[in-house]
């Protein structure tokens, strides 16, 4: 059976691919735009020079600009490309970072994990009465078969359910596990019942002086340059230390 970290470095993994891929990419469409853009040049033609309808050099005129305006459509198009596929190579790297350092990413996955287990933790409660309520009685009520969220016969459907439930629910407390154990190797959550008003807080935006300590967040004030008044609720998470 895969563990979940075993997961997680297959997707690590996989991102690191994907950054040197994309990066490739870009280095490729890069230097072709540069060479399709050399190939635009016109400067063999004297500034300013019209052609000269009935010459002998019209049509090499004619075909140069031709050529020089394909050229630098192809320079702008494989620019772009280029400019894509970097921005493709520099997402994978930071969600990379944000696997191994953010805290704010670390915390939402376990703010995911969690909401797992409380519906697998419901479905598993629910399928299991159901079932017993069926295995002795050959039928369930209809008013706890509808709390239950199944018909009143559907028990291989509520088996079903149950025996997912099973599987899903020690997947989701190891994902919870997992990245809590990461969270505290990196310091854990700034606590901030040890925080009073008149503290001052460094956070990744800054930092701040503290108006008040609610139960999930803190009330920071001077948050707007020059606007004493202004003040903003900032999320633990954010906090990095007490200055």
């Amino acid at each position: 059976m895969v563990t979940y970290s075993e997961v997680v470095q297959e997707r690590k993994e996989h991102l690191e691919r994907k950054a040197d891929r994309f990066s490739t990419f870009a280095d490729h469409a890069q230097e072709r735009s540069e060479d399709h853009w050399k190939k635009s040049d016109l400067s063999f033609i004297p500034m300013g020079q019209p052609i000269l309808m009935g010459h002998h050099s019209q049509r090499a005129h004619e075909n140069a600009i031709e050529r020089s305006n394909k050229h630098t459509y192809k320079s702008i198009e494989e620019g772009k490309k280029a400019e894509n596929c970097k921005h493709r190579s520099e997402r994978a790297e930071k969600l990379l970072v944000k696997m191994e350092e953010s805290k704010p990413y670390m915390v939402g996955k376990i703010g995911e994990a969690e909401t797992d287990i409380r519906l697998w933790e419901r479905r598993l409660e629910k399928s299991g009465v159901f079932i017993r309520i069926y295995e002795d009685k050959g039928i369930v009520p209809d008013l706890i078969a509808s709390a239950c969220g199944f018909s009143p016969s559907a028990i291989e459907s509520a088996r079903n359910d149950n025996e997912r439930a099973k599987k899903e629910l020690p997947e989701a407390q190891e994902k919870r596990d997992y990245w809590k154990a990461k969270l505290e190797s990196i310091g854990g959550v700034f606590d901030i019942s040890t925080l009073k008003k008149g503290d001052m807080i460094k956070t990744t935006y800054g930092i701040f002086p503290v108006k008040s300590v609610n139960k999930k967040t803190v009330t920071v004030s001077h948050w707007l340059p020059n606007v004493p008044e202004s003040k903003m609720n900032i999320p633990p998470v954010i906090i990095e230390c007490k200055v």
